[in-house]
């Protein structure tokens, strides 16, 4: 494949397999293939040279995180003017290994643009576009509540957190840990939420508890970006 104008790169969480993105919207995948991540086949355990994965749509962004892969695929124009887009998942999953991919049902929520995403260990987090909003949507693993629906429970499909809705700002940027969380706003608020202790004892919040269950706002201004690693956060203000 033609690989002289490459948009984006991507290495696995392990560093063992790779993702191109060119600037004709192809995607681009090889190297080791443990978890599936190179969303080609089952029986492929390794690619040497970089091999087309094929989609309909013209490839986006990819994310790679936790042997998991996402891509967002470009926008398209419904018959009622609405503009939507396609988000597609592989490699570890919530609740299995998917080995090619598999695009996310979210028409229950309406004509959803997905903006960004992010994943954390068997969860996954979305910003979306759902009509004049921006909404989270996040789903799979939450038995630290690291999905921020209240509880400890998984979430098989995408759902909406509620915390942010009616809030006065729309949440800007968003980042997963292992089990955890963070978020900013527009308004440059930070916001955290899942596994508040690290395996050396930190936490993100003191004298809370174990697990944050909904998004908390802590005691940072002017906070323009967000980072989380499995068990840190970095901020940039």
């Amino acid at each position: 494949p033609n690989m002289s104008v490459i948009r984006k790169i991507q290495s696995g969480s392990e560093g063992n397999c790779f993702f191109a993105v060119t600037a004709v919207g192809e995607l681009l995948v090889w190297g080791e293939n443990n978890y599936g991540e190179l969303g080609l086949s089952k029986d492929i355990k390794v690619v040497k040279e970089p091999t087309k994965l094929h989609f309909n749509d013209r490839v986006n962004d990819i994310v790679c995180n936790y042997h998991q892969v996402s891509v967002i695929t470009e926008l398209i124009t419904a018959p009622n003017g609405q503009l939507y887009n396609d988000l597609y998942i592989w490699g570890s999953c919530y609740s299995s290994i998917e080995y090619t991919p598999i695009k996310v049902d979210m028409s229950h929520l309406g004509f959803v643009r997905v903006k960004s995403v992010e994943m954390g260990n068997r969860f996954i987090a979305t910003l979306c576009r759902i009509r004049e909003n921006t909404v989270l949507c996040t789903w799979g693993k939450g038995n630290r509540g690291q999905l921020g629906h209240g509880d400890l429970n998984d979430q098989p499909i995408p759902k909406i957190v509620n915390s942010f809705l009616g809030h006065l700002t729309n949440v800007h940027r968003i980042s997963c840990g292992q089990d955890f969380m963070a978020a900013t706003t527009e308004l440059c608020e930070v916001f955290v939420w899942g596994n508040n202790v690290n395996e050396v004892g930190g936490r993100m919040i003191h004298n809370s508890s174990e697990y944050i269950q909904v998004p908390v706002k802590i005691d940072l201004n002017d906070i323009v970006s967000i980072r989380c690693g499995s068990s840190w956060i970095v901020a940039l203000a």
